[in-house]
């Protein structure tokens, strides 16, 4: 998932190759319209000071489409109940299928 979805549409939109900043504050404005928030109130950085529960979250250093980045402001916030593991070199769809991965979710659970 994403962690930051303005990131998320960011990249996006340059997948898409749309470049006309309209269309873009058009959208923004749509998301704001239909949710009554702002793209950037749609992030885990938000939602991880509600969330009183032990979180397992495992990201990959080499992730393009979810950048390793976007979880450094949550990491400083050192939440008692989150732990980190980074993986290397899994990018951001093969990470679901690493033996190593799959085992540290079944200890965590």
């Amino acid at each position: 998932p994403a962690t930051e979805s303005t990131t998320a549409f960011n990249n996006f939109f340059k997948f898409l190759h749309i470049k006309d900043e309209v269309v873009r504050q058009l959208f923004d404005k749509l998301i704001i319209e239909i949710s009554g928030h702002p793209l950037s109130w749609f992030s885990i950085t938000r939602a991880m000071q509600h969330i009183d529960a032990k979180v397992l979250w495992v990201h990959d250093d080499d992730d393009k489409i979810t950048p390793l980045n976007d979880t450094f402001k949550i990491k400083e916030q050192n939440y008692p109940g989150l732990k980190f593991v980074v993986t290397h070199g899994l990018g951001h769809r093969r990470i679901y299928r690493d033996k190593k991965v799959v085992n540290s979710v079944i200890d965590f659970l």
